[in-house]
């Protein structure tokens, strides 16, 4: 038991030796989502380059049924591995801590740590040496023959492991049959590293022991000053590893000469861990040095309360290790600064294990504990190349909890820095990742090229914030196209007659300048009319063609700063020649003989200054011209005839129309000429005369006509009439006769 143990070494001499000898190695790179063995390599530098939590977020802890005194975790394949002073080897589920399986040893302790490899479980126990499978626990094979408190290190199908008794195993890791084995006077409690075809570890024998991996043959020895229960880690063609003498060792790989030796103040049984050229180990000084790995010069130090034995990790410019103190610590790699601190229920001797971003420790309270992070990432963001003004662009983002607990946060999508939507993410799972579709309305846009990137919501307890903001993609925001509808009612009508053109631009732009064209059939373009769409982006105009003919019409816009510019289709609309409607009057409809008719009338449309015709004819008879007319500035016209001849006459007009107007003739209108009374007045002067005496007869017809034949008559009283002579009327309708 580990009481026996530290009584033991307090009865011993304790002797030191010293070297100094350097050459180098370069380390193999790190499994950053698995911690498989203990110290994480064969060559158990401790390092790993899996991220490391940088606050105090505890994800969960899991009670096992007895002391987690020595054992420290190995992780591999979203499995934790641990043993317990219950005797009893346990898997839990990386990410949540609850048990996988139990593997109940025939020992009461279960000091080794756990080695992971091809799906198998290496651990050593107090009643021996074992292999379980992985997945479920079950027994492969048990190596039996010696008590194992080291812990296995396993590489080129083979299992490496130190024995109580102080032998060296090297066992077939398929079958548990020795391949070589190895002694030393006293005890192994140390655990071996491998590198370069060589097997490390140290012994009770105060020394370092150098073997061939092939053949177990010793290659050198190195005797220090106590016991040695400090594994060693191997780097840069160097082991390094401590001793109860209170000093680090460093030798050269290949001849096991000292290079350096750094004396702190108490007993080291941590093992070293080595990194970016510093060597980091505790010691039961309560103390954690960094040294620096060529020359072992001290870098820092940091004090706990307590003996270190615990063995630190080292991840993501962290170290991080347990003290007896009760506490778990994380301090910065460069300085030795504490970052943060864990205070558990019990002394931790536990070695931490660093894997896919989680940190996992034992403590003598029972439990094991896992820290993580609170990590949220946007990992991608997906868009079209190009889009076009006046689209709903889908953006695809992926986001991605890096962490270990289930988080709730704020998702936003944004153009040039401009957020366009912002969503809830809710309870998102540890460790897995989610895409959430944002639209982009691009109608307010401008055309150009755009970043779009998204942003993530810092969670509580988060630090690494860098990743919460997504890689920017570019996408090309063209202008949009437009389309102008046109529209003609009626296709077909007359000149001067009302052509209704109306469409409207689609995307709506209301407050858009708008074009009209025309010409005649493949003629040359002219503007009709410049118009402003309404809200709605729609136009009407009415149009008053002037002329005959076919028209092309046409609309088109200029566009903005969001829409290119458009055109209609052609329409066409065929312009005829108006109807026109020729009207007329007579005054009187009847008429004495020699009286004037007037007739008159009007055209319409109006038409001015055209000539109508004015036709007649004797009742059923043939029709002649009368005259013609020219039309007033109303379109009016008049005509007065005087007929002579008695009789029922039908009159009309026409006209022959113009370039806009077909001709017209007018209805028929009925004259009636009758012939007309007369007066004819007579007088005698003198009215009493002498036989011979000359008498002037006078008169004159009304009305008045013109070479008239004017009979006088005579009769003695009361005879009868008889002719006295004719006479002719002058151009007064008078006569005279002496």
């Amino acid at each position: 038991m580990r009481t026996s143990f530290l009584l033991l070494v307090v009865l011993l001499l304790v002797v030191s030796f010293r070297n100094a000898n350097v050459l180098t190695q370069t380390a193999s790179p790190s499994d950053s989502s698995n911690w498989p063995m203990f110290r994480h390599n064969p060559g158990h530098t401790g390092y790993t380059e899996s991220p490391a939590p940088s606050t105090m977020a505890l994800v969960w802890s899991y009670t096992t049924g007895g002391h987690v005194f020595s054992s420290s975790p190995a992780v591999a394949d979203g499995m934790v591995f641990i043993g317990s002073d219950d005797g009893k080897v346990y898997a839990l589920n990386q990410s949540k801590g609850s048990m996988i399986w139990t593997f109940a040893t025939g020992g009461d302790d279960v000091s080794s740590s756990s080695a992971v490899a091809d799906g198998m479980v290496f651990v050593g126990s107090r009643d021996g040496f074992y292999s379980l499978k992985q997945s479920t626990g079950a027994m492969i094979w048990v190596f039996n023959e010696s008590v194992s408190t080291s812990s296995p290190a396993v590489a080129d199908g083979m299992v490496f492991i130190g024995a109580d008794s102080g032998i060296f195993y090297a066992l077939g890791e398929f079958t548990g049959a020795k391949r070589w084995i190895s002694g030393t006077p006293g005890g192994v409690f140390s655990s071996p590293a491998v590198a370069d075809g060589m097997v490390f570890i140290g012994g009770w024998d105060w020394k370092v022991h150098a073997i061939d991996q092939s053949t177990g043959a010793t290659i050198w020895k190195y005797t220090t000053g106590g016991f040695v229960r400090s594994a060693p880690a191997v780097s840069n063609d160097m082991v390094f590893i401590g001793s109860l003498d209170g000093d680090v060792y460093a030798f050269n790989q290949s001849t096991g000469a000292l290079i350096w030796q750094y004396t702190t103040g108490g007993w080291v049984e941590s093992s070293p861990a080595v990194a970016d050229g510093m060597v980091f180990i505790g010691s039961d000084d309560g103390k954690v040095y960094a040294l620096k790995e060529t020359t072992g010069a001290e870098i820092w130090n940091y004090t706990t309360r307590g003996p270190v034995r615990s063995s630190p990790a080292v991840a993501d410019g962290m170290v991080f290790i347990g003290s007896s103190d009760w506490k778990f610590y994380a301090l910065n790699q460069s300085t030795g600064d504490l970052i943060w601190e864990y205070t558990t229920g019990g002394a931790v001797e536990s070695s931490p294990a660093v894997a896919d971003g989680m940190v996992f420790v034992g403590s003598y309270d029972r439990k094991v504990y896992a820290f993580g992070t609170h990590d949220i990432a946007v990992t991608s963001v997906m868009a079209p190349s190009s889009a076009t003004i006046g689209d709903l662009v889908t953006i695809n983002v992926t986001v991605a909890n890096k962490g270990h607990f289930n988080e709730t946060f704020h998702l936003s999508a944004s153009s040039d820095g401009t957020i366009f939507q912002d969503q809830q993410v809710t309870n998102l799972t540890a460790r897995n990742s989610a895409m959430l579709s944002f639209i982009w309305n691009t109608s307010d846009a401008t055309a150009g090229n755009y970043m779009i990137d998204a942003s993530a919501g810092t969670v509580p307890g988060e630090d690494d914030t860098a990743d919460n903001i997504g890689k920017p993609t570019s996408i090309v925001l063209a202008k949009a196209g437009s389309t102008i509808t046109l529209s003609l009612s009626p296709v077909n009508t007359t000149v001067e007659g009302s052509v209704v053109i109306q469409g409207s631009i689609s995307p709506a732009r209301a407050g858009a300048t708008l074009t009209i064209q025309h010409r005649p059939s493949m003629g040359e373009w002219s503007t009709l009319a410049t118009l402003t769409t309404d809200a709605i982006g729609a136009y009407t105009y009415t149009w008053t063609p002037g002329a005959v003919g076919i028209y092309e019409i046409k609309a088109s816009w200029p566009g903005d700063a969001s829409t290119l510019q458009g055109e209609s289709s052609i329409k066409t609309v065929t312009v005829v020649k108006a109807s026109s409607s020729l009207r007329i009057s007579i005054s009187p409809t009847t008429v004495d003989a020699g009286s004037d008719v007037t007739i008159q009338g009007s055209i319409s449309p109006v038409r001015a200054t055209v000539t109508v015709t004015v036709h007649y004819r004797p009742s059923g008879g043939s029709w002649s011209t009368l005259g013609t007319a020219i039309t007033d500035a109303a379109g009016s016209y008049a005509y007065t005839w005087t007929p002579e001849v008695i009789g029922t006459y039908e009159i009309k007009a026409l006209w022959e129309g113009d370039a806009q107007t077909l001709a017209d003739e007018s209805d028929e209108m009925t004259l009636t000429v009758i012939i007309a009374s007369s007066t004819l007045a007579i007088t005698a002067s003198p009215t009493t005369v002498t036989m011979g005496d000359n008498v002037v007869l006078t008169g004159s017809i009304s009305p008045v006509r013109v070479g008239a034949t004017i009979t006088i008559q005579y009769r003695p009283s009361g005879g009868n009439w008889g002719t006295l002579t004719t006479v002719t009327t002058d151009t007064a309708g008078s006569y005279t006769y002496t």
